[in-house]
């Protein structure tokens, strides 16, 4: 941790300054720090990461406790601090964009991944407004547009070294004694380090009633969708929309259950267990929205998916099937060309590259094709200027982006909420991490929500369309089934065996 000295002539610069402690990782899971931490909080995250050929990520992130609670409705932005809340003009966007010019943060001993900052996420419909899309009418399940913590206190797993770093961000106040606020931070220290020596019982009370299943859009209903969306690619409108459709399931109990099912069937890139009071999202997003560390605005297309083979050999026909599938290179093709587009708006003149083009990464049940667009960060550009250009995803939208949201307002019919959004943090160092809001549940009074959809192209066929929904939305109810069989119960040992896990 950094003297007091150290502090003093950081805080001449910044406004916010880390201190930091780094304790041994032998007895702590990622599951077990978040459990910790957010024992009595009602704002939480988990960060968690997959990499490619199923690799564990090098870092897991959790907090607890938000000092800045920003949630944005349809009446206007709330903004609570201390207890205290506020409703600020302008959107989501403006709001964000005001508090993060309150902040110059000193920089972490390891700045990689999240260092502090405003973490939530960004519905899809928040996002069609920006663009001025006309949404459908809001419902009874309607959810805030936008809800951001800003979190100066977390914990990061270091999994390569087996290590913990104990943060706790020191906002600096002018009107108070630095050597007081020094010794309150080493003092907010010392309790983070005792809450990780006591982890709770993990929850065990969620319970499901699959019988309450609600599906919004039936097969005959979203069958007709895409054949009206393929009228319209006929007539020139669009070349690809994304239709999707979602179901409700009524629950009680604490869904954390939910997550540690899903994170063990479906691991992939976007792990995550974000709680904001009744609120959960439960995430497992194979797909980044943008990011940008460093100054480097980098997307990642993602557009055609094979199966996992069964062996080595397998795996390497799947893979060469799916590079030679002309129909996903073309797919692939037009997602390249849309994150192109994206990123330059936010980039220096010419910077704009793809260093990887149609590489084929593998998970643990599918491979994808995955291709890299990056580009320099324009000086006048700020990590919510690249959010806004390269949201929503053309992966969940359509091409050309704007035309395919209006034509997924008029057929849905329903509001997407934060399916399709972005999901992710903006951090007080000017990095920005987000991935699309899919492969996501959403828990609230309201029920629990799985939502899936699948792009519709020119020669779609509305019942294969279909069944790609079922197919995406299968592990998440697999998730929520295993959650309410009991993680330990005989019923989920067998699934676990027979998906041979």
């Amino acid at each position: 941790m950094i003297s007091f000295e150290a502090f003093k002539q950081l805080a001449s610069a910044y406004t916010v300054i880390p201190l930091e402690r780094i304790v041994p990782a032998d007895l702590h899971t990622p599951v077990s720090i978040y459990l910790a931490l957010r024992e009595g909080a009602e704002c939480s995250f988990l960060l968690e990461s997959v990499e490619t050929n199923e690799q564990v990520g090098r870092y897991s992130f959790a907090g607890a406790n938000p000092s800045i609670l920003v949630v944005s409705k349809n009446s206007g932005v709330e903004v609570t601090r201390r207890g205290d809340t506020q409703t600020e003009s302008g959107d989501i966007v403006s709001v964000l964009r005001k508090l993060l010019f309150e902040f110059k943060q000193a920089p972490l001993t390891d700045p990689t991944g999240f260092s502090g900052g405003f973490l939530g996420y960004l519905s899809y419909d928040a996002l069609a407004a920006l663009e001025s899309v006309p949404l459908p009418p809001e419902d009874a399940s309607s959810k805030p547009d936008a809800i951001f913590g800003l979190f100066h206190s977390f914990v990061q797993l270091d999994h390569r070294r087996h290590t913990l770093t104990v943060v706790q961000n020191i906002v600096v106040k002018p009107e108070r004694s630095l050597q007081e606020q020094y010794d309150e931070g080493k003092r907010q220290l010392d309790i983070l380090v005792m809450r990780l020596s006591r982890i709770p019982l993990a929850p065990n009370s969620f319970a499901c009633d699959f019988s309450s299943l609600r599906e919004a859009t039936s097969r005959d209903a979203y069958c007709d969708m895409v054949r009206k969306a393929k009228h319209h690619i006929v007539e020139g409108d669009v070349f690809q929309v994304v239709l999707s459709r979602k179901a409700t399931l009524q629950y009680r109990g604490d869904p954390f259950p939910v997550y540690r099912a899903l994170r063990i069937i479906n691991p992939s890139p976007y792990l995550f267990y974000l709680q904001f009071g009744e609120i959960q999202l439960i995430g497992s997003s194979p797909e980044v929205l943008v990011r940008v560390d460093k100054d480097i605005v980098e997307v990642l297309p993602i557009a055609g998916t094979r199966r996992r083979g069964e062996s080595e050999e397998e795996d390497r026909s799947l893979e060469a099937e799916l590079l030679a599938d002309e129909k996903e290179r073309a797919e692939h093709t037009m997602l390249i060309d849309l994150g192109r587009n994206d990123v330059g708006r936010v980039s220096e003149l010419g910077s704009v590259r793809v260093p990887v083009q149609a590489r084929v990464d593998r998970y643990s049940h599918v491979m994808h094709m995955v291709s890299e667009v990056r580009g320099k960060l324009k000086g006048d550009c700020s990590t919510l200027d690249v959010l806004v250009s390269c949201s929503p995803a053309g992966t969940v939208s359509g091409a050309p982006k704007k035309r395919a949201m209006e034509i997924i307002s008029d057929l849905e019919g329903v509001r997407r909420g934060v399916y399709a959004g972005a999901v992710g943090y903006l951090g007080l160092n000017g990095s920005l991490d987000t991935c699309i809001a899919i492969r996501t549940i959403v828990c609230s009074a309201a029920g629990l929500e799985i939502q899936t959809g699948a792009g519709i192209v020119a020669d779609s066929d509305p019942d294969r369309e279909f069944e790609e929904t079922e197919s995406k939305a299968r592990a998440l109810r697999l998730a929520v089934e295993m959650a309410a069989k009991g993680l330990q119960s005989d019923d989920v040992q067998k699934i676990l065996e027979e998906r041979r896990l």
